[in-house]
């Protein structure tokens, strides 16, 4: 898919659980969900998960997140 390998930065409105504040990179996608590590540590087996509505919404919200200056 077209956003692997992007980076989202910072909380991303608790998409990814309240208590995480890290960037994260986009390691799988589908339809209407996606797949992160943190930025900072691509090796860890630690993985997060977004699912959302629709594909639209999806495309919406990482297009958000993807703008460096919102970080948290």
């Amino acid at each position: 898919m077209i956003n692997v390998g992007r980076i989202i930065y910072g909380y991303c409105e608790g998409w990814f659980g309240r208590d995480d504040y890290d960037n994260k990179i986009i390691i799988s996608e589908g339809e209407n969900w996606i797949v992160c590590k943190k930025a900072n540590d691509v090796y860890t087996k630690l993985v997060s998960f977004a699912q959302f509505d629709s594909e639209e919404e999806k495309l919406i919200y990482i297009k958000k997140w993807s703008i460096e200056s919102q970080e948290c």
